[in-house]
């Protein structure tokens, strides 16, 4: 009964935990959606210092060094977007799948 309920917990808390996502690449998406590149870069590269998968810190180092092309509201939040799609999808793709 105990593995039962083990299991159903981990089924009911994984998906919330799973999305939740690392303080720095939240911060450094909502100053890049602001416009302040200084302090979106600065949470960017520190999100990317700790990420193990090459793709993934390119597409961080990537979107670092375009923050001064990205001049309308509307483009930073289509970039913070397309990053946060990233690095969740590249979560969910290297979650460990237990038997």
């Amino acid at each position: 009964m105990a593995g039962v309920l083990t299991a159903l917990l981990l089924v009911t808390v994984t998906p919330p935990v799973l999305a939740a996502a690392d303080p720095d690449l939240e911060s450094g998406l909502a100053y890049l959606v602001a416009g302040n590149n200084t302090l979106a870069a600065r949470h960017l590269a520190r999100f990317g210092e700790r990420q193990g998968d090459p793709e993934l810190r390119r597409q961080i180092d990537m979107t670092i060094a375009r923050l001064d092309q990205l001049q309308s509201r509307a483009l930073r939040e289509q970039a913070a977007r397309e990053l946060r799609s990233i690095a969740l999808d590249w979560r969910y793709r290297n979650f460990p799948v237990f038997p």
